[in-house]
């Protein structure tokens, strides 16, 4: 249930849409923000965050149907440091991003970026989850409470940014996901469903398994109109190569960014929409496929040097809105959101 965005901090969208050359002076920049997120949220996958992790129901009667909407509000926090070293147009970095609503998939990043000249800036990175996303332990469990787990991933990013002096970007990623006790799904063996129970072997069980790897293809273009607005466009190629052979699925996605920048404010829009093709059905539900549909959208405002307090400091306030359509409702998910905050730049 993934789709990309950067919800929060516009300052990230600003970075992959507005090009970030090297700095030429050594030493630290970057940014910090922080703020109140209040959403509301469905799923039947997922507990929540650290900060909340009772977002939905633990207890189901019935693995038919979409999950409830609950509410929840929370604290927020992002960041993106880095130090230059300007004679060698290498700057070392270390920075946060929430890529999936849905999910919680919040993703720390520590990396380093050369320029080389006439042919762009290559970046290479470590990844890992910032704050572990809240799943259950056995998604499909009825009856009783499901009890929740820590899932996080790990990996490397490799990224070749305005290729050859142009506008292209392309980046190699590759994850691993890890649920913290194992992926328990499906071990019950017997669920209640609309129209009674059903049952599945413990072979079966293990084609729910949802650790595994995660590889993905980048490819973005950026339009620099002019001083004032910005284009990106990015297509998303992801291969779920998980354990559980119903989970296995690849995904298609696009993505639209819109970047403005005033003397007094700046704006940020995102669009983006995916589609998931699942390799083999679901034992659960009679080995249907859980293919889905991923759409929905974002929009940050950030009014900058409020009360002439400082000249690095804005207030932001972001609105967004993701849904995940599957063919088997159980997997659907919903998310609407509100973020306000305020960021530094040094």
């Amino acid at each position: 249930m993934k789709i990309y965005s950067s919800i929060i901090a516009a300052t990230v969208l600003c970075s992959s849409i507005y090009a970030q050359p090297i700095a030429k002076e050594d030493g630290f920049s970057g940014f910090v923000a922080a703020g109140v997120t209040t959403m509301k949220y469905e799923s039947n996958m997922y507990a929540g965050t650290q900060f909340d992790d009772k977002m939905t129901d633990e207890k189901i009667d019935s693995i038919d149907g979409s999950a409830d909407s609950e509410s929840s509000t929370q604290p927020s926090f992002n960041f993106n440091v880095k130090y230059t070293f300007a004679d060698a147009q290498t700057e070392i970095y270390l920075g946060t991003l929430l890529e999936d609503a849905i999910t919680f998939d919040s993703t720390a990043i520590l990396g380093v970026r050369k320029h080389f000249d006439g042919v762009g800036i290559f970046a290479l990175g470590l990844l890992g989850s910032s704050v572990p996303t809240k799943t259950y332990k056995d998604p499909y469990k009825t009856g009783s409470d499901r009890g929740s787990t820590d899932m996080t991933s790990s990996g490397i990013s490799l990224k070749w940014e305005g290729i050859m002096d142009s506008n292209f970007d392309v980046e190699l990623r590759a994850r691993k996901y890890d649920i913290d006790g194992g992926d328990k799904s499906g071990q019950d063996g017997t669920y209640h469903g609309d129209n009674g129970d059903r049952t599945i072997t413990s072979s079966q069980a293990d084609e729910l398994d949802r650790e595994g790897d995660l590889s993905q293809l980048i490819m973005a273009y950026r339009w620099n109109i002019n001083k004032r607005n910005h284009l990106r466009t990015a297509i998303r190629l992801s291969d779920y190569d998980l354990d559980g052979k119903a989970m296995e699925h690849t995904r298609t996605g696009i993505k639209l960014d819109y970047l403005y920048l005033g003397d007094k404010w700046n704006f940020v829009a995102v669009m983006g929409a995916a589609k998931d093709k699942f390799d083999n059905g679901n034992p659960l539900y009679n080995y249907k496929k859980a293919d889905a549909d991923t759409f929905g959208g974002a929009f940050t405002a950030m009014y900058k040097n409020p009360f002439n307090i400082a000249e690095n400091l804005s207030l932001t306030a972001t609105v967004a809105a993701y849904n995940y359509d599957s063919d088997i409702d159980f997997y659907d998910g919903k998310v609407t959101m509100l973020n306000l905050g305020v960021l530094y730049k040094f």
